[in-house]
């Protein structure tokens, strides 16, 4: 209730979820609590995060819940894969490049998993009529049926070279290989620590770009 109510902060309320989670699936799954809450909670907390400007260091401890919630466990119900990937596709869309292929990496890792369910998302040139979310924040409750993963196709054409063909790869169900899962990824590209840096890389491809015409004259 008070996840759902916004009482805790996104990172207070992403720990608590991982820590109910982490607790049902060992010695707490005797107690026979439904986890529905939980879902729910997680579900809106990645709505709500496209929205807050401090997105980006709340990350990893969504990848976390994610991966307790769909890949530590026994399969969930179709929707609510679907459903997250989908909102987990439109979170991509508003965060940094090294958060977005964190968050690319959860959905590979999700569809190759759940390969059944995701299977319809990738009709993106299909005859599939263009919907949106509905406003239910029950992922159980969503109909999936008339969205194809359009977030990803856009973030093919993203000026970060990486993530660009990581999209592409994804859209292609490439498998996920250990080097590009969502932890090393993110701190591999993140500028904060010495990744990838928009400025330096166009600094560096304008500086080879001179050098080559100097070289031909």
């Amino acid at each position: 209730q008070h996840i759902k109510a916004g009482i805790f902060g996104i990172e207070s309320s992403l720990r608590a979820i991982h820590t109910m989670m982490v607790t049902l699936q060992g010695p707490g799954k005797e107690l026979q609590v439904d986890e529905s809450a939980f879902v729910v909670g997680l579900y809106q907390l990645i709505h709500q995060l496209q929205f807050e400007s401090d997105r980006d260091e709340h990350t990893l401890s969504l990848v976390e819940c994610i991966e307790t919630l769909f890949l530590r466990r026994v399969q969930q119900q179709n929707n609510r894969v679907t459903a997250f990937v989908l909102q987990l596709a439109n979170l991509a869309l508003h965060v940094q490049p090294h958060s977005a292929l964190a968050i690319i990496s959860t959905i590979r890792a999700l569809i190759h998993r759940y390969k059944t369910a995701c299977d319809s998302l990738f009709d993106i040139e299909g005859d599939m009529v263009v919907g949106s979310l509905s406003n239910s924040s029950d992922p159980l409750l969503q109909d999936r049926a008339l969205l194809p993963l359009w977030a990803l196709s856009q973030l093919q054409f993203h000026y970060h070279p990486f993530l660009s063909i990581f999209a592409k790869k994804t859209l292609a169900k490439a498998p996920l290989v250990p080097s590009q899962r969502a932890f090393q990824v993110y701190k591999d590209y993140n500028p904060n620590t010495g990744g990838f840096n928009r400025k330096l890389t166009i600094f560096v491809c304008v500086m080879q770009h001179k050098i080559r015409t100097v070289l031909n004259e």
